[in-house]
């Protein structure tokens, strides 16, 4: 997974996120031992680019096992997929790690993203079976 950006337009990245990347991925290149939450960046700018097998693929390298953002993007993006099952589980563990989290995750995120990819990542999360309050929306690309 060397471009784990590398089916969709980097327009869709905000600019902070682009340079953020270009930092990430360079210095993964420098040091291919580099700490687990490296991967994790790459995690959420491949779910904001809606590649979801890449999001799963960088959060299996990011051995962050008891940190809470971990299970919540797992579940988010396995619900995006359509697999139901592993993302009970992922929303088990993350309920597990922050039971708070169905009412405290639209603030969490919204503390870091805008407006437009805190609600995919909601969506996803409903789609995993996490009941959040709030305004559905249906028009998430």
């Amino acid at each position: 997974m060397s471009d784990v950006l590398r089916n969709k337009s980097e327009d869709a990245l905000t600019p902070h996120e682009a340079v953020l990347r270009t930092f990430v991925e360079s210095a993964m290149r420098l040091n291919p031992d580099c700490p687990g939450y490296f991967y994790f960046a790459r995690c959420w700018g491949s779910y904001r680019l809606g590649n979801y097998e890449d999001t799963l693929e960088a959060l299996a390298l990011a051995n962050m096992p008891n940190y809470f953002h971990v299970p919540a993007i797992q579940a988010a993006a396995l619900g995006q997929l359509g697999r139901h099952e592993e993302a009970r589980k992922a929303v088990q563990d993350l309920l597990a790690l922050r039971p708070d989290f169905a009412t405290a995750a639209r603030q969490e995120y919204a503390k870091w993203y805008d407006e437009e990819h805190v609600e995919r990542v909601i969506d996803g999360l409903r789609k995993a079976g996490l009941k959040i309050a709030g305004p559905q929306r249906t028009a998430l690309a």
